[in-house]
């Protein structure tokens, strides 16, 4: 269906006219980027596509990440499709706003005549006002104490500008009723990050996470006059940046927008929900409940948003429903027998092609899992190692290297255990 935008150029209609904002999920149990595609593609006759292949041409879609933004295209191409959507990482905010350029609206003037400032530039300045400090007050110098210490302002500094919350804030504080080493840490986050403000502010420089929230406000604003009309999706993002959860707010709510959420847990009840803590790895999504202005029944917007799939996109399996009781808060754990006897969850077939290796050590564990690996390479199927242990990843990575395999590790490698970094490491 096409329709006329206000720029007079022809787009497509993605969604039906909604007074809800749209909201779908994937769970975790897909191949995300794929599902993600053919949760497009479905929308449309395949050859329809084939025949129109422009139709996507209209399309933006914003991912959390480069590498998304690389493996939705990359999917795109093997459909064999010749005109793909635009797909962009979603802080590259400048083609959100063709008809006025972000650097040519008024309340972003100041923004662009500022130098942004990168983390190891940040770390150098902060690390010179923390090590003046330290000289200044003697008594706290301790050998390298500078460095560990501005590497720790830094990372707050972030954090808050991520957040939004001002520096202004730490003025506020009270900490009178604290002990002597809180107030004193107090003293010296005030004195070192207003200095570095101070510094920031007469030489016109910015943070990137600022310059990122200032564009994501200003195009909601302009966005409640002129609402964006080509079709929008903002797909991979949990909103964990106050930035991004704003923007995924005002795009779910535009004529063609929505939001798709990565990896929702469709087996949690309301219970298991409200128990949830930061540790959690669904909490993500109470957190942009929260950022939302979202509570209580208000929250299933996104707690219980309709798979982006439709109906074939429901993973009523008895392995994700099993994960997902493993997953509960431990509270709520008194439900697995409730869960069990009233759900059609089979243990024997959750469980199938699953095996279980103990180690004995560490050397074991990722040996064993490379054998794993190398068994699915040699049998050309794909497979991939989940783990927060990145110690664990390099040494799977090493026991891999026998077989000539190289893994693609979604962190990247460490530059310490490169050979730069070792040769460095070795001779200083």
């Amino acid at each position: 269906m096409l329709v006329k935008a206000e720029n007079k150029i022809s787009c497509i209609n993605f969604f039906e006219k909604s007074q809800k904002p749209r909201v779908f999920h994937l769970p975790p149990s897909r191949d995300f980027s794929l599902s993600f595609v053919n949760g497009i593609l479905s929308r449309f006759q395949h050859s329809k596509i084939k025949e129109k292949p422009h139709l996507l041409a209209r399309l933006k879609i914003y991912t959390n990440t480069n590498r998304s933004c690389r493996r939705i295209e990359t999917v795109f191409k093997d459909l064999g499709l010749v005109i793909l959507p635009q797909i962009n990482q979603i802080e590259n905010l400048s083609n959100l706003m063709p008809q006025v350029p972000l650097e040519k609206m008024e309340s972003l003037n100041s923004l662009y005549k500022a130098q942004i400032i990168s983390r190891l530039e940040k770390f150098v300045a902060i690390e010179k006002f923390t090590n003046d400090y330290l000289i200044e007050k003697r008594e706290l110098m301790v050998e390298n104490f500078s460095f560990n210490l501005a590497d720790s302002l830094v990372n707050l500094l972030d954090e808050m500008n991520t957040s939004y919350i001002p520096l202004a804030r730490l003025r506020e504080l009270d900490a009178d009723e604290f002990s002597e080493h809180w107030q004193a840490s107090l003293e010296v986050l005030r004195t070192i990050l207003f200095k570095y403000q101070e510094w920031a502010k007469e030489y016109h420089i910015l943070d990137s996470n600022l310059k990122y929230i200032s564009e994501a406000l200003a195009i909601i604003k302009h966005w409640t006059k002129h609402p964006y009309l080509d079709p929008i999706i903002i797909v991979g993002s949990t909103g964990s940046r106050y930035a991004t959860a704003k923007l995924m707010n005002a795009v779910s709510n535009l004529p063609q927008g929505a939001v798709v959420l990565p990896g929702l847990d469709p087996f949690l009840n309301a219970r298991a929900w409200s128990e949830l803590t930061p540790d959690h790895p669904q909490y993500g999504f109470i957190s942009l409940a929260k950022k939302w202005g979202l509570e209580g029944n208000q929250r299933n917007l996104l707690l219980k948003s309709p798979s982006w799939l439709g109906k074939s996109g429901e993973t009523n399996t008895h392995r994700m429903h099993f994960f997902s009781l493993v997953m509960q808060p431990a509270k709520v754990t008194d439900e697995w027998i409730n869960e069990l006897n009233k759900s059609s969850l089979d243990l024997k077939e959750a469980l199938s092609d699953v095996t279980l290796i103990e180690a004995e050590n560490s050397r074991q564990e990722a040996a064993a899992i490379a054998v794993s690996i190398r068994e699915s390479v040699e049998n050309e199927r794909s497979v991939a190692l989940i783990t927060p242990d990145q110690t664990l990843c390099r040494r799977v990575t090493a026991e891999l290297q026998r077989w000539c395999i190289i893994p693609d590790n979604s962190l990247g490698g460490s530059l310490a255990f490169s050979d730069l970094g070792i040769i460095t490491r070795t001779n200083r």
